[in-house]
């Protein structure tokens, strides 16, 4: 009887020990379904409000196009003419009023020549471009150096071109990435967490708040899950981190038609700190429970020889009275 009461009792604590496996189990899933969905939301609110700064930068942009365009200039000598009128540069001012991102607005001829700003320059990256491809689209510039040189920028640039598509001029709107980092300090996930910009080259617009680790102007590494998964439009993924800083909680937003995504990211290590807390209490219960049973099933143990040595001296007195 003592052994059916020991393996009933070991396979009493053997369920409740897969029990509580299966239970922290569940609850890690459901806390990993939960960090991402709150991951996705912060995404893609952040992502509507990128693309609202940089949607009206670029309608200032476009504007000045269809100015270009109404004003006949469609030659780059013309283009140079009408750039170079006092009023042009009187209106530029005014259109860049009450839009904090916009730091500058820059006209450039086919030579690379800053025509509406002295002592400018223009970004090389976006020449090269222009240059090289007939891109009638925006483009999205790669990070540089402001020309006051206190903070980064990137520029948003589109091409003029004449009827048989030769380039013409180019226009170009430049963002303080400052005012995205104010934006994105009010949300960000958690202390620990950080949030990325990346073209859809996989080169770092922004990483906020800046780590070593993180390079801006750098491109993400080639074997990143990150490039088919901004391929398939966003989605998440686990990244290794850069610079060996540990697992992390990756999900991308496209930020709606532009070349370029969000990255919010989180630390696998802070985004399950709730389930490990909560599986410790569960673990140090379990535990405290199972020392209870082995103290109650070590006490039955020992009513059990009692009862057996009890039986046993028994049976030698009447085996004493029969003699």
């Amino acid at each position: 009887e003592f052994r059916r009461v020991l393996f009933r009792s070991a396979l009493f604590v053997a369920m409740i020990l897969i029990g509580v496996g299966l239970g922290i189990y569940d609850a890690r899933q459901k806390t990993v379904v939960e960090y991402q969905r709150n991951q996705a939301k912060l995404a893609l609110v952040l992502a509507e409000q990128t693309a609202r700064a940089i949607q009206v930068v670029d309608l200032v942009v476009k504007g000045l196009c269809e100015d270009v365009r109404f004003a006949g200039a469609d030659t780059p000598e013309r283009f140079r003419a009408w750039a170079t009128e006092p009023t042009i540069a009187e209106m530029v001012r005014t259109r860049m009023d009450h839009i904090p991102q916009l730091e500058a607005v820059t006209l450039v001829d086919v030579g690379g020549n800053v025509l509406n700003r002295r002592g400018a320059k223009a970004n090389p990256d976006v020449m090269l471009h222009f240059w090289t491809i007939a891109d009638d689209g925006l483009y999205v510039s790669e990070p540089r150096r402001s020309d006051s040189g206190r903070d980064w920028t990137i520029d948003l640039a589109r091409r003029l071109s004449d009827q048989q598509g030769n380039l013409v001029g180019i226009l170009v709107g430049s963002i303080s990435l400052q005012y995205f980092r104010e934006l994105l300090e009010v949300a960000r996930p958690g202390t620990d967490g950080s949030v990325t910009i990346v073209r859809d080259d996989g080169t770092i617009l922004l990483h906020h708040p800046e780590e070593r680790s993180v390079t801006v102007g750098a491109r993400l590494p080639a074997n990143f899950a990150w490039y088919p998964i901004a391929a398939a439009g966003g989605g998440h993924y686990m990244s290794p981190g850069l610079g060996n800083t540990g697992s992390r909680s990756v999900w991308v937003n496209r930020i709606l038609d532009l070349p370029m995504f969000v990255n919010v990211v989180q630390p696998e290590q802070s985004a399950l700190a709730s389930w490990r807390l909560q599986t410790t209490y569960i673990v140090v219960g379990t535990l405290l429970m199972i020392a209870v049973l082995c103290a109650m099933f070590a006490m039955l143990s020992m009513q059990f020889g009692r009862l057996a040595r009890s039986e046993s001296s028994l049976a030698q007195r009447n085996t004493d009275l029969e003699r």
